[in-house]
């Protein structure tokens, strides 16, 4: 039996390694081991396969995070030890490094974290939790400094392909946040972001009964975030427009429709609030962007 499955397994991790993005190619590699099912391969062990092979963490996890995960190991020299203040201030840095890369999201991560926090403070949360739910919302695009800065500056629309490296973002960031202890433990909140109540999201498909509280207010201040913030290439919507979008993901059961009538509720104050946070990191993107570049 176990030499089946490890021949399987083999076969995947070939057919896997021949692509640069191993998620536009999903469909051709499933074609290839089905096609041998009952020759080459057990059909009972296709079909486990053919359970995991729709998840694009399945593919993510068997082809490029272990690189990524040793590189870190070799170069992490001592675990950080830090105050909620020192936390805060990493955490921060951290976001300038993703959101500066491109102008298109210079201010996002600020404002997802202004926005969450705000929406947090509705709701029964401790000073702990709340501080947790912050740090999440500036790290919750860690994944991002994965995605070249073509893909995300790119004007028209995305290829399949170029999607395809946008949606491994998340998973990048859940498997980053957690190689620090003191991020370990808001990680979910933060990379599930992309993750939808009628388990369709990404990169994991995990759906309401899995997703916590606090993933699900991540959520929700990320679509806000993104609707009401202008961008260079339009201004941002009024958040009365951005609720009724909301409303329509949660008919749609993508998001969690209790969170969304609390920002309803909200709507004027944690609009404002993700407005100041955003003003202030686009003056420090300004800032940084007049420095001088390196020759």
């Amino acid at each position: 039996m176990g030499c089946h499955i490890i021949h399987l397994a083999d076969r995947i991790a070939v057919l896997t390694s021949q692509f640069q993005n191993v998620l536009e190619h999903i469909g051709k590699i499933s074609e290839k081991i089905n096609k041998n099912s009952g020759n080459m391969f057990v059909p009972e062990y296709v079909e486990a396969f053919n359970s995991l092979a729709s998840k694009k963490s399945f593919w993510l996890n068997s082809y490029s995070f272990a690189k990524y995960d040793q590189i870190f190991h070799k170069s992490q020299s001592r675990i950080l030890h830090l105050d909620a203040e020192g936390l805060l201030d990493l955490a921060r840095l951290f976001c300038q490094i993703i959101d500066f890369r491109s102008r298109f999201t210079a201010t996002h991560s600020s404002g997802v974290a202004a926005t969450v926090e705000a929406i947090a403070e509705n709701i029964d949360f401790s000073q702990k939790e709340l501080l947790m739910i912050k740090l999440g919302g500036y790290l919750h695009d860690l994944g991002k400094l994965a995605v070249p800065v073509e893909i995300l500056e790119k004007p028209g629309r995305l290829t399949q392909e170029e999607f395809s490296v946008i949606q491994s973002h998340t998973y990048y960031s859940f498997h980053l946040i957690n190689l620090i202890p003191e991020f370990a433990v808001f990680n979910e909140w933060a990379a599930f972001h992309h993750e939808t109540m009628d388990g369709h999201g990404y990169p994991f498909e995990i759906d309401s009964k899995s997703l916590t509280l606090g993933s699900r207010l991540m959520a929700v201040a990320d679509v806000f975030t993104a609707l009401t913030e202008d961008r260079p290439y339009r201004a941002g919507m009024s958040g009365e427009k951005a609720i009724g979008l909301l409303k329509t993901m949660v008919a749609e059961d993508k998001l969690d429709g209790y969170v969304v009538n609390l920002v309803d509720d909200n709507k004027d104050e944690i609009n404002s609030v993700r407005l100041t946070a955003q003003k202030a990191a686009y003056r420090e993107y300004q800032e940084f962007s007049q420095l001088p570049k390196a020759a």
